[in-house]
């Protein structure tokens, strides 16, 4: 595959994801990672598998509203991996209600 258009795709992939994040919708972002993925948060162990991210995903998803803008900084393509660094800007607010 081209290499531009695999930066594209993972360009798309992570403006799905803020989108999906924005609107709550966390089947979405499921779609978006491999069942063992891991997360690292500051201050928490790490967050391993789909099954955990969707727990806590669904803990605070009616409590606020999560919108992010994404920096792509770069992004490199070594045969069958890829890394991404990129600064996001992140906004929490309550929900509208109305």
């Amino acid at each position: 595959m081209d290499e531009a258009l695999e930066k594209q795709m993972i360009r798309d992939c992570i403006s799905a994801w803020m989108k999906a994040t924005a609107n709550g919708d966390v089947a979405a972002i499921l779609d978006l990672m491999h069942e063992d993925v891991v997360f690292l948060v500051t201050g928490t162990p790490p967050m391993r598998g789909k099954a955990v991210f969707a727990e806590v995903f669904k803990s605070f998803a009616d409590k606020i509203r999560i919108e992010a803008r994404s920096d792509i900084q770069e992004i490199e393509i070594t045969g069958n991996h890829a890394y991404c660094w990129n600064q996001l800007t992140m906004s929490i607010t309550p929900p509208a209600h109305g």
